[in-house]
């Protein structure tokens, strides 16, 4: 049976893996679930309600359930609130801000946190609300859009940036930004339409399949993080983090061209979240080249502003060779052991990982940190805070995965004909596979 890539990759408003307990709870968890319960069906998206939506919260201290039609044993009913349960600590598949199958039901969960992950700023009670919401709407997308879904094992095969391809990506989200903040509906359609021509010459040095990626992306993340802000009480135009380099700055880009786009669209076509929800447009930015006005070209960068940033995009690029040696001199320096698991027969899949932690050191090789787990027809690996570098097999299944800076020595075990594997920060199953052992690690062969 073909293994089928299925990536859940969280980057802005993920942490799934990361424990996190206090001494008392994050926020109420029950003010939030209010706050998310005035929202109206409809109002954010036609047909979405997010009230109804199975939702798995842990507040730091309990894990909290809402309207599960059948919730787990291990939860207890609260009889003093309608719809609502409890499991003392943190339940086992509520890791993060994603969305699983609880008890055969999709279900939203959060990890309530008092700062963002990535940019340090505090959250109000509106802004968990908001990330809440976030994952409630992909539960929604799953259940009426699974088509929506991009495949981000693509990612590995992201062509990475040129002084040319980065400039141009730069240009249109430049443009986006202006017309996401443009005073006048003139400047803003103008400002769109300089976006798209920056779009379409960058989208010519890309294959269809990564085009078509772009739009999925923003049509499941972008769309996502739009909800999230109009619900969260955040600015749409601004710019959390620097979206960075090709391969993971094009994810991270989802989440921030589609949201833009989506409140583009707000100004332009009062009715383009129906022609989104009927299936008359597969991606955002199809409604927009249909619906944004004609323009004069008024608005268009000047020759000198275009040198500029293709003169700042060559700087960059340079400065990135300079930081993938450093990154890669790091990686082969770690101390303690390691593990090498190579699966040329069988490459594995990519299921999931954090794209504002991986780095492309070549077009085939990312140095990924924190969370990877790949799997494959035979097993599955699971690695957790500590660095490790894939090699691709020129798509996206990975041939070769390496381990570092393991601090004890790993564990082999072989119960009933399944390899197990097992370190601090490592996990692995197989049911086939050669094992060798040396003085530094092991090195696995799956057939």
């Amino acid at each position: 049976m073909k293994f089928r890539i299925i990536l859940v990759c969280a980057v802005l408003m993920c942490s799934m893996g990361m424990k996190v307990h206090t001494e008392i709870p994050v926020a109420n968890v029950f003010e939030l679930m209010d706050e998310i319960n005035r929202v109206k069906k409809d109002a954010l998206w036609p047909g979405f309600h997010p009230g109804e939506i199975p939702t798995a919260i842990f507040d730091g201290i309990n894990t909290y359930l809402f309207k599960h039609p059948s919730p787990p044993e291990a939860f207890m009913v609260l009889r003093e609130k309608e719809d609502a349960w409890v499991f003392k600590g943190q339940y086992s598949q509520v890791r993060g801000n994603s969305r699983v199958q609880l008890n055969g039901t999709w279900t939203a969960t959060s990890v309530l946190r008092t700062h963002s992950r990535l940019t340090g700023e505090k959250y109000s009670r509106q802004n968990l609300a908001g990330i809440i919401i976030h994952e409630q709407f992909h539960v929604f997308q799953k259940l009426k859009h699974p088509d929506w879904r991009p495949n981000d094992g693509y990612l590995f095969n992201y062509p990475l940036d040129t002084p040319e391809m980065l400039a141009l990506r730069r240009l249109e989200t430049e443009a986006l930004r202006r017309a996401v903040i443009a005073p006048s509906h003139e400047e803003g359609s103008g400002w769109v339409k300089e976006a798209l021509r920056w779009r379409d010459k960058r989208h010519l040095l890309l294959d269809d399949v990564l085009i078509r990626y772009e739009g999925e992306l923003q049509s499941f993340e972008g769309l996502a993080e739009y909800i999230e802000c109009r619900s969260g009480g955040k600015d749409l135009a601004r710019i959390p983090v620097d979206p960075g380099f090709a391969p993971a700055a094009i994810r991270h880009l989802g989440y921030l061209l589609g949201r833009w786009t989506a409140a583009i669209l707000d100004r332009l076509d009062p009715y383009w979240k129906e022609t989104m929800e009927s299936g008359k447009a597969e991606y955002l930015h199809e409604i927009l080249e249909t619906t944004v006005p004609s323009s004069d070209h008024t608005f268009v960068f000047s020759d000198e502003e275009q040198k500029s940033f293709l003169q700042k995009a060559k700087e960059d690029i340079e400065d990135r060779r300079k930081t993938v040696e450093r990154l890669r001199k790091e990686f082969e320096s770690q101390p303690g052991y390691r593990i090498e698991i190579a699966s040329f027969k069988t490459p594995l899949g990519l299921v999931m990982f954090f794209a504002d932690r991986t780095e492309a050191l070549s077009q085939r090789e990312l140095l990924h940190g924190f969370l990877l787990v790949l799997r494959n027809d035979i097993g599955a690996i699971t690695v957790r805070e500590l660095l490790s570098l894939t090699e691709n097999n020129g798509s996206t299944g990975v041939e070769k995965l390496t381990v570092a800076g393991i601090t004890e020595k790993p564990v082999i075990e072989n119960i009933e004909g399944k390899i197990k594997i097992t370190a601090k920060g490592f996990h692995a199953e197989f049911s086939e596979a050669e094992v060798e052992e040396h003085q530094n690690g092991i090195r696995i062969v799956l057939h």
